[in-house]
């Protein structure tokens, strides 16, 4: 009986069948198909045959992992936002100085307390940022001047247009933008480009900044 079921082991082999669908179909251990079938020649056919249900097999686990990746990040995309649907946008005062404060922490300027210096090229970050620091301080929309930091082969003008929406700041309030030198060797169609905002008003600075010292202090 096992003489038969090597035999039938190694004609399936001669036809193209991987060690998996031999192991499956004649209920044997996949070292064993692998031990009777070592010596076996395959024909050109049997190998096209084994080479296409090989990348079958790894498109299958991939298109797997893909949709397990997802069902993931959809997961803790859901519980993210019904936890921050029961802070924002109601969050308080000294709270939004709080996300300011260590957003400014990461990407804002240091070298002065006479100024807030914000870059970022995060559309998403930049609105983040200010609505929490609009919140926290109480701003005035006059204090605020931009620049942005754009390629050759951005159009100012529509890119001012665009960070202006996004920060609420005037257009008479952006300077002249720097153009950084491009190579030309590669393009990205969806960066917006990087804006600076400064915002001058050296008590509002220096609040942030005695915050940013305080937080550094609490895990000494």
């Amino acid at each position: 009986m096992k003489l038969a079921i090597k035999e039938k082991a190694i004609a399936l082999r001669k036809r193209g069948y991987s060690l998996r669908e031999i192991s499956e179909q004649l209920f044997i251990a996949k070292s064993t198909a692998s031990l009777w079938t070592q010596n076996v020649e395959m024909p050109k056919s049997a190998l096209k045959r084994l080479e296409s249900r090989v990348k079958k097999c790894v498109i299958i686990s991939s298109q797997k992992h893909i949709a397990t990746t997802n069902a993931e990040r959809d997961m803790f995309f859901g519980k993210a936002m019904k936890k921050i649907k029961n802070r924002f946008p109601n969050i308080s005062v000294d709270e939004s100085k709080f996300y300011t404060t260590l957003i400014y922490w990461c990407e804002g300027a240091k070298s002065t307390d006479n100024v807030i210096k914000f870059a970022n090229s995060d559309p998403k970050l930049v609105l983040f940022f200010l609505a929490v620091f609009r919140k926290g301080f109480g701003l005035k929309l006059e204090k605020f001047k931009a620049i942005l930091h754009l390629h050759e082969y951005h159009n100012e003008k529509q890119q001012i247009k665009f960070w202006s929406k996004i920060t609420g700041i005037p257009i008479d309030q952006f300077y002249h933008s720097y153009h950084k030198p491009h190579t030309g060797k590669r393009i990205k169609p969806d960066y917006p480009g990087c804006i600076t905002i400064n915002y001058y008003d050296k008590i509002v600075a220096r609040e942030v900044f005695g915050l940013i010292k305080a937080f550094g202090q609490i895990y000494k």
